[in-house]
């Protein structure tokens, strides 16, 4: 179909052609764990991943910690592994989770970043880009670390 929404992932293009119905029958039928087209995610160290990103010229952010993490004690043992900030700002994350995170992040002298995890179109749009701001402050702060790193 050509009014088909773009192809940010494998259930859409499934979708786009009809070879499903519906986004979850994409999983359930072709790619979900034990289904015949599933292909495991890689999984790397975050000292790893820290690495890799710097020696790319990026820096390093510990994504959606109020989701990844499960407690303080946890995001510390992953940023000390190389990580430069944390995402305080997240769709997922709730007003108290936001500035808990904004006051380890001053404690530790972490960057601060955020976004909305957007991976294409959701049911709720609640990821869509835009969604979920970061200061500007902050990202001056980012730049001015990915120059200096």
């Amino acid at each position: 179909p050509h009014d088909a929404l773009p192809v940010f992932h494998i259930a859409q293009a499934l979708l786009n052609i009809g070879a499903v119905s519906t986004f979850d029958e994409a999983f359930k039928r072709y790619i979900g764990k034990g289904r015949p087209a599933y292909v495991a995610k890689y999984h790397i160290t975050p000292d790893d991943a820290a690495e890799i990103i710097h020696d790319s010229g990026g820096v390093a952010i510990l994504a959606h910690p109020g989701i990844s993490a499960r407690n303080d004690s946890e995001i510390y043992d992953v940023m000390s592994r190389g990580m430069d900030g944390l995402e305080v700002s997240h769709p997922r994350h709730n007003a108290g989770q936001e500035s808990h995170f904004k006051w380890m992040a001053r404690q530790e002298g972490w960057l601060m970043s955020g976004g909305s995890d957007s991976h294409g179109p959701d049911r709720d749009n609640s990821t869509r880009i835009g969604n979920c701001a970061v200061d500007l402050h902050e990202l001056s702060e980012i730049r001015t670390f990915s120059k200096n790193g």
